[in-house]
C-alpha cells in the first residue's frame, strides 16, 4: 500500500466516498429535529481508475504528444552521476531489479518547458509499486515527488524555469525489485493548460486540505496531519491559530466570523483567537458553506435511510430543513445568483434551486475524484480533481468550459478557495491546497494558479450584519401546565415574531417582550423560527420547544372519577384536553386516557 494512500484512506476518504441511491431530492418532512438529526458519514472507501492512454488522447486538449522512441536504461544507473541519458519525447524503459534498485535519468530541458513524466507499470501487469522523483541540475535538490497520480503509477508536471539537464529517479515504494517490476516512463513537453504555471503561496505543512479566508484577506489552512489551523497573511507569513482535534477536511467562517471546522464526532467546532467551543448537532457533518441567509449548509448522510443529506441551519446550528440527494457531496459553494452548488464524489455536479436539486453533470466513478470547488462573480465553477492532479473549468449551466484548466499536484485531496482582499471583496486570485507524499512524510503547500486566466473575481457570500440571539434552547413543557420561557437578543429593544413554522397550540409568542407563554394542548416536538429585529439589524434563530404528557397512573385516574382522587387543575385539564373537551373532567376523558394506555376495556367500572 502507498504511503500517501494508505494515509489518506485511513485519514480522509473514508468520510466522503458515499455513493446515495435516490433518485430525486426532496425535503425531510414529518420527522422530529431529534430523529432528523440522526445523520452519520457511511465510511465506504472506493478505488478510481486512471485513464488510458487512448483516452486522454480523446480529450478536448491533446496534452500527450505521440513518443517518438524507446531508450532502454543502462545499468548501473542507480544515481546521478550513473544517470542514464534521454530527450524529450523519448519513452525509457527498464525495470527495478534487483531488490532495493533505484533508476536515475537526465533529460535536457529548455527553459519554460512545461515538463511531464510519466509512469506505465501497474496498469499493464508490473507488480512495481513506483515512485517518481524530479531533481535540479544538481541531481540532490528535489524538485517535485509523486507516489500515485489516480493508480498504483506515477506522473510529474513541473514547470521549468531555467533550462539545464535536470534528473528524474523511480524506485518501488516497498523497497522491491525483479523481472517483474518493469516500467516505462514518456518523457513529454507539453502545452500548459491557461491556470498554469502555478506559484507557491505557503508552505510548511503536512497535509493540509481546507482553505478560507477571512474578511480582512488572511487565508486560514487546515492540516489534518499536523492538527493545526495556520493563518497566512496576504504578504505570505504564516503563524499558528489554533490547535484542532477532529476534521480539517472542511471548514468555512460563519456570519460572526467564527471558523467552523465540522468534526467526525457529530460537533461543530467553533474556532475563534482565544478559544474552541464545541456544538453537538447529531451528525456527522461534511462539506460546508455558509449561506446568503447567514445560515450554514452542510452535506452528510442519513443512516435511517440510507441516502445523503444537504441540511440548512441556522447561524448557530439548529435544523431548518434537509433534503435527500442522489450523491455525497463533496464541497458546496453558493453563487451570485443565491443558488447553492454542490460537487459530487462521483464527478457530479448538482445544483439546488428554490427547494429543486437539479444535476448539471452526471456523475461517474472513472477519473475519480472531485476534491474541490470554488465560484466566480459569474457563476463560473473551477473544479479540482486532486487524485489526477488537474482544475476544470465549467460555466453556471454545467457547460465545460476547459476540460483541463490547470495541472497541479496529483494524488492529494485539493481544495479550491478564491483570495479577498484587506476589504472582504473577492479577488481573481485563485489558491489550492496541495500535497506530495514522500518516501517517509508528506510536504504540503498553497498553491495559485496563474491570475491572467481566472474569468472573474470569486464570488463572496455577503450577509451583511446580523443580530445575535442570544437565547441557546427553550425549555420543555407539559400539557395543561403553564408555561413560560424568554427569547433574547444581544440587542434587547427588538421585535419578535415567528418566521416560519408554529408554536405549540395554547402558546403564543409576544413580540415586545419576548415571552412564549401559555398552556400547551397538544404534545409533541414543534419547530418554529424565532425572529428579532432592531431599527438597524435583524436575525433568526430556528427552535424546537418539546411538549410532554404528564405522567399519571390508571389508579389515580379511576380513584379522581369516583370521587376520592388527587389530581391537580393542570393533571385534569390535560385529560379533558386528550378526551371530550368540554371542560368537565367525566367518563368520556377516563376513557380517552385509557385508550392512551391501551387498557381501555379492562376497568369494570366502563362498561357500558
Amino acid at each position: 500500500m502507498r504511503t500517501g494512500s494508505l494515509f489518506l484512506l485511513a485519514r480522509y476518504w473514508p468520510t466522503i466516498l458515499l455513493v446515495g441511491l435516490a433518485a430525486t431530492a426532496a425535503p425531510i418532512r414529518g420527522a422530529s429535529a431529534q430523529s432528523q438529526d440522526r445523520l452519520a458519514l457511511t465510511q465506504r472507501a472506493t478505488w478510481w481508475r486512471y485513464p488510458s492512454k487512448a483516452e486522454l488522447a480523446n480529450r478536448t486538449r491533446d496534452v500527450l504528444p505521440t513518443i517518438e522512441a524507446d531508450v532502454p536504461e543502462i545499468e548501473p544507473n542507480n544515481s546521478a552521476a550513473a544517470a542514464t541519458a534521454a530527450s524529450i519525447g523519448d519513452r525509457v524503459t527498464g525495470s527495478i531489479s534487483p531488490v532495493g534498485d533505484v533508476d536515475y535519468y537526465v533529460v535536457t530541458v529548455p527553459a519554460g518547458t512545461f515538463l511531464e513524466l510519466e509512469v506505465e507499470a501497474s496498469r499493464v501487469g508490473s507488480f512495481l509499486d513506483a515512485t517518481l522523483q524530479l531533481f535540479d541540475r544538481d541531481g540532490v535538490t528535489s524538485l517535485e515527488f509523486n507516489d500515485d497520480a489516480g493508480s498504483l503509477d506515477s506522473r510529474i508536471r513541473f514547470q521549468i524555469e531555467s533550462e539545464g539537464d535536470y534528473f528524474f529517479a523511480i524506485r518501488d515504494l516497498g523497497g522491491g525489485g525483479g523481472s517483474s517490476y518493469f516500467y516505462s516512463v514518456d518523457i513529454s513537453a507539453i502545452p500548459p493548460p491557461p491556470g498554469n504555471p502555478i506559484t507557491t503561496f505557503a508552505s510548511g505543512f503536512q497535509v493540509p486540505i481546507a482553505l478560507a479566508f477571512d474578511s480582512v484577506g488572511n487565508l486560514f489552512v487546515a492540516d489534518v496531519a499536523m492538527g493545526r489551523i495556520t493563518r497566512v497573511a496576504p504578504d505570505g507569513s504564516s503563524s499558528l491559530f489554533q490547535n484542532f482535534v477532529q476534521g480539517g477536511d472542511w471548514m468555512t467562517f460563519d456570519a460572526f466570523g467564527n471558523l467552523i471546522v465540522p468534526s467526525w464526532d457529530g460537533t461543530l467546532q467553533i474556532i475563534t483567537d482565544t478559544e474552541i467551543d464545541t456544538l453537538s448537532i447529531g451528525i456527522n457533518p461534511g462539506p460546508i458553506a455558509l449561506g446568503p441567509d447567514g445560515g450554514l449548509w452542510m452535506g452528510s448522510w442519513d443512516m435511517m435511510t440510507g441516502f445523503p443529506i444537504l441540511s440548512h441551519r441556522d447561524p448557530y446550528g439548529g435544523l431548518i430543513e434537509a433534503f435527500l440527494l442522489p450523491v455525497s457531496p463533496a464541497a458546496l459553494a453558493f453563487a451570485p445568483s443565491g443558488e447553492l452548488y454542490m460537487m459530487g464524489f462521483d464527478n457530479s455536479l448538482m445544483k439546488l434551486s428554490n427547494g429543486v436539486v437539479e444535476t448539471l453533470v452526471t456523475g461517474s466513478f472513472e477519473n475519480c475524484c472531485f476534491t474541490g470547488m470554488a465560484l466566480d462573480e459569474d457563476g463560473n465553477l473551477y473544479v479540482a480533481n486532486g487524485f489526477l492532479g488537474e482544475v476544470s473549468l465549467y460555466g453556471p449551466d454545467g457547460t465545460l468550459l476547459e476540460e483541463v484548466f490547470a495541472f497541479m499536484d496529483a494524488g492529494t485531496p485539493s481544495t479550491l478557495a478564491f483570495g479577498r482582499d484587506a476589504n472582504g471583496m473577492g479577488t481573481a486570485r485563485l489558491f489550492a491546497s496541495s500535497a506530495t507524499f514522500g518516501l517517509y512524510q508528506a510536504e504540503g503547500r498553497v498553491v495559485e494558479f496563474n491570475p491572467a486566466a481566472i474569468r472573474a473575481p470569486g464570488h463572496v457570500v455577503d450577509v451583511g450584519a446580523l443580530l445575535r440571539i442570544t437565547k441557546n434552547r427553550l425549555r420543555g413543557g407539559v400539557i395543561g401546565q403553564e408555561y413560560a420561557d424568554t427569547l433574547t437578543a444581544a440587542d434587547p429593544a427588538v421585535t419578535w415574531s415567528i418566521a416560519a413554522g408554529t408554536l405549540p397550540p395554547g402558546l403564543s409568542l409576544d413580540g415586545v417582550t419576548g415571552v412564549v407563554s401559555g398552556v400547551p394542548m397538544e404534545s409533541g416536538a414543534f419547530r418554529f423560527q424565532a425572529r428579532a429585529e432592531s431599527q438597524s439589524l435583524a436575525g433568526e434563530r430556528a427552535y424546537e420547544l418539546v411538549i410532554e404528557e404528564p405522567v399519571l397512573s390508571t389508579t389515580d385516574v379511576i380513584d379522581e372519577l369516583l370521587g376520592v382522587g388527587l389530581l391537580s387543575p393542570s393533571e385534569l385539564l390535560y385529560l379533558d384536553l386528550i378526551g371530550n373537551r368540554n371542560d368537565e373532567f367525566d367518563i368520556g376523558d377516563v376513557r380517552a386516557f385509557l385508550q392512551r394506555m391501551g387498557t381501555v376495556n379492562s376497568p369494570e367500572v366502563l362498561r357500558d
